[in-house]
């Protein structure tokens, strides 16, 4: 998908990820080939939303606030 391309493209390109930290949609297909592609993972959720157990746990740092 092309939202795969783009995390694949940001790693490539050197660059590190910071995302919301979830485990779906868009956002976490860029993150998650990002990371397959050597990029580091900033995650930074919600309280709320970490609550609801949506967070990726692959982040390699990760905030809730």
């Amino acid at each position: 998908t092309e939202a795969k391309e783009l995390g694949k493209l940001i790693a490539c390109e050197g660059y590190d990820f910071v995302y919301g930290a979830g485990s779906v949609g868009t956002m976490f297909a860029s993150a998650s080939s990002a990371k397959f592609h050597g990029a580091k993972i900033y995650g930074v959720i919600p309280e709320k939303l970490n609550n609801v157990g949506v967070d990726w746990k692959e982040c390699d740092e990760f905030e809730e606030n």
